[in-house]
């Protein structure tokens, strides 16, 4: 009967083992992804701080907002009022640029997730999920003088909240579709996508 308990137990202790070792090769996995996005994004952020910084002081400069009712509503009755309010929210953090810049990176990185999640990027391709980052960072690198003519406030953080909104809803609303690197081997050559992924979008 003993042996019979000394049995079982050691099984026990051998699936605890097993169940430790592979959770901690998943966070050790995981690990290594973030720390891939974190040096990215820590790489922008020193660009941005050292050669933008001044033009990112210069449009909190020339943005407004206000904790106000009225505010809000004014903001709310045109297209995209939701999205221009949480835009010109966050770039009155620009009055401080390091701040400024450690929000929108939080943003890219939190985009990169969505990214990831919503086309289930395998781990060897999760250098992919940089990609949405680099017209966003264009877009704000190549402002020059036009940030004295531009009207529109919260211009800074409003693609980047968008684009994540816009990939984060699919991926709540119903599993999304998993695309192999073959399958944009395949649409570059010209090839029709496979039936099975039409079949997904389908459902």
């Amino acid at each position: 009967m003993w042996f019979a308990r000394l049995f079982v137990l050691l099984h026990v202790l051998k699936l605890v083992t097993s169940n430790t070792t592979i959770n901690l090769e998943v966070q050790m996995r995981y690990l290594k992804q973030i720390s891939l996005w974190l040096a990215a994004l820590g790489i922008i952020a020193f660009a941005l701080l050292f050669f933008e910084s001044d033009m990112l002081w210069k449009v909190q400069q020339y943005n407004l907002f206000l904790f106000t009712k009225l505010f809000f509503t004014q903001t709310m009755v045109v297209p995209g009022g939701l999205l221009q309010y949480l835009g010109m929210f966050f770039t009155q953090f620009f009055y401080y640029p390091w701040l400024g810049v450690l929000l929108l990176c939080a943003w890219w990185l939190l985009l990169m997730v969505v990214t990831k999640c919503a086309l289930r990027l395998s781990d060897q391709w999760r250098v992919l999920a940089l990609l949405p980052i680099v017209p966003l960072m264009v877009m704000i690198v190549d402002q020059g003088y036009w940030v004295y003519a531009m009207k529109m406030q919260g211009y800074f953080f409003m693609p980047t909240i968008g684009v994540t909104v816009a990939l984060a809803i699919p991926e709540f609303m119903r599993g999304p579709v998993t695309i192999r690197p073959q399958d944009f081997a395949s649409a570059l050559k010209g090839e029709a996508i496979s039936v099975k992924y039409v079949q997904q979008l389908n459902k």
